[in-house]
């Protein structure tokens, strides 16, 4: 348990299933049975081991900062998804931090965490997390949803669609999972036709339809700031076609300040600069 990562965790847990087997009295098992829980965010499990502790010790001092502990966590966890349903995406961060504190090893409270990074435009860190959530139980849907999610707003389409479909074909069609999942998907096709079909008309040297094609595709979700500055880059492309060299620079741009990191549009800028 004091090695403070997850998987020790899970396997001091096992080692104090075993030990309640051989022992069914243990007090000092069942004290470790219950950090462990509350270190994983299981609240109801940690209150379970922790009754069981009180049949057999009931004025021991260690049950009043476990039960603070666990009240904290559950306190955290349904207040945090009560922000983040509300879209108050900061107070999820603080709550979820607090939350984390207690029970560094919860899923729960990492992907709650992760989603709202996400939303607050670090999308690196909400992939992270919810990476980290995924090695821990590969079956764990909402954290693929994530992940998902973090890819989007990475601009990795194609992944993210991917791990977005999975997500359909193995979540419950009413789960809230699901619904976020099905308008995710949505999303990316529209934005990935409008691509693709802008693509096909700037091959055939029809500019003006492809950058009528790629300005659409820029309205379908303004909150992706690195997938659009690629859009804008692009549509610095198509103007450069057609001649207009100071609509491509002004299209450079606005990609450089939706994503100042895009060295596409910092490599064309500095062209045009020149000329």
């Amino acid at each position: 348990m004091r090695e403070n990562n997850y998987d020790d965790c899970a396997k001091a847990l096992t080692a104090g299933r075993r030990i309640m087997e051989l022992d069914p009295s243990c007090f000092k098992c069942l004290i470790c049975i219950a950090k462990c829980y509350v270190h994983l965010g299981d609240v109801v499990s940690a209150e379970d081991a922790v009754e069981q502790a009180v049949n057999i010790e009931p004025d021991s001092p260690a049950f009043k900062k476990l039960r603070n502990d666990i009240e904290m966590i559950r306190d955290c966890t349904e207040q945090a998804k009560t922000a983040q349903n509300k879209g108050a995406h900061k107070e999820v961060l603080n709550l979820t931090n607090r939350g984390l504190a207690i029970a560094p090893f919860s899923i729960e409270l990492k992907l709650l965490k992760a989603e709202s990074l996400v939303y607050r435009g670090d999308p690196a860190e909400g992939f992270k997390l919810s990476s980290d959530a995924l090695n821990c139980d590969q079956n764990n849907r909402h954290a693929a949803y994530v992940q998902g999610l973090s890819l989007y707003y990475l601009s990795e389409l194609k992944t993210s669609k991917q791990l977005t479909l999975r997500v359909l074909k193995e979540e419950d069609e009413e789960a809230p999972t699901y619904k976020k999942a099905k308008k995710l998907y949505k999303t990316i096709e529209k934005i990935q036709r409008h691509i693709g079909d802008g693509n096909k008309h700037i091959e055939e040297k029809q500019f003006v339809e492809a950058r009528d094609l790629f300005k659409q595709a820029l309205n379908i979700d303004p909150s992706n700031k690195m997938l659009n500055s690629k859009l804008h880059y692009t549509l610095a492309d198509i103007w450069i076609h057609q001649k207009h060299l100071e609509r491509a620079y002004d299209s450079c741009s606005r990609a450089l300040k939706l994503d100042p990191k895009n060295k596409k549009a910092q490599k064309l800028r500095a062209r045009l600069l020149g000329e």
